[in-house]
C-alpha cells in the first residue's frame, strides 16, 4: 500500500514538474511572439522605401533620396504630390507610367503598402491587438484623411483598388476610414 501511494505522488509530482516546464515553454513563446511583433512595430518605417513614402505623404514638395547611387547629391530629387498624381496615373493604354522618377516613387510605395498588408495580416491573425494596430494607424488615418480630396490621394486610392489591396482598404476602414474611390469620406 506504501509502494503505491509512494508511486502516485512521484507520478503526480512528475505531472506538475511538467505542467511547470510547459507552461514556462509557453510563456516564453508568448513573450518571444511578442518581441517579434513590437519589434516590427518598430521597424515599420526602417525600409527606404517606407521612410521615402512616408516623406512624400508628409510634404507637398520635398528633396527624397530616390536613387541608390554613392553621392548624396546623386541620391536626392525633388519629389512633389504632383510627381505621385503623375506615378499613379494609367494612360489611354491602360499602363502606369515607366519614368524612372515615376517607377522610383511606386517602388517607395510599394514597399509602404507591403508593410500596411503585413499590419493588417498580422491584425486579422489576432497576433497584434487593435489597440496596437490602432497606435500605429492613427497618424496614417489623419494624414490619408487630410488629403483625402487631393489628386495624389485619389490616385493612390485608385492604384489600391485596381490592384486589389484589399487588406489595405479594411485596415483604414476598421480605423475609420473608407479608401474606396467615392466622393465622400467614411468618418465611422
Amino acid at each position: 500500500m506504501k509502494t503505491e501511494h509512494l508511486s502516485l505522488a512521484v507520478t503526480s509530482l512528475g505531472v506538475f514538474a511538467a505542467y511547470i516546464a510547459v507552461y514556462r515553454w509557453y510563456v516564453e513563446q508568448r513573450w518571444r511572439r511578442k518581441e517579434a511583433l513590437f519589434n516590427f512595430l518598430d521597424s515599420f518605417l526602417d525600409t527606404p522605401g517606407a521612410h521615402n513614402a512616408t516623406m512624400m505623404l508628409n510634404s507637398r514638395e520635398r528633396e527624397i533620396p530616390l536613387w541608390s547611387k554613392s553621392a548624396p547629391e546623386d541620391r536626392y530629387t525633388k519629389v512633389s504630390w504632383g510627381d505621385i498624381t503623375a506615378a499613379f496615373t494609367v494612360d489611354n493604354s491602360g499602363a502606369l507610367s515607366s519614368a524612372p522618377k515615376h517607377t522610383a516613387i511606386r517602388d517607395c510605395f510599394g514597399d509602404f503598402f507591403g508593410r500596411l498588408n503585413r499590419l493588417q495580416l498580422l491584425r486579422e491573425e489576432k497576433l497584434l491587438p487593435v489597440k496596437q494596430v490602432g497606435f500605429v494607424m492613427e497618424g496614417w488615418v489623419r494624414i490619408f484623411a487630410r488629403d483625402y480630396r487631393e489628386p495624389h490621394m485619389r490616385k493612390i486610392r485608385e492604384f489600391l483598388e485596381a490592384n486589389s489591396y484589399s487588406k489595405i482598404q479594411a485596415l483604414f476602414f476598421e480605423h475609420g476610414l473608407d479608401l474606396k474611390v467615392t466622393d465622400n469620406p467614411h468618418n465611422g
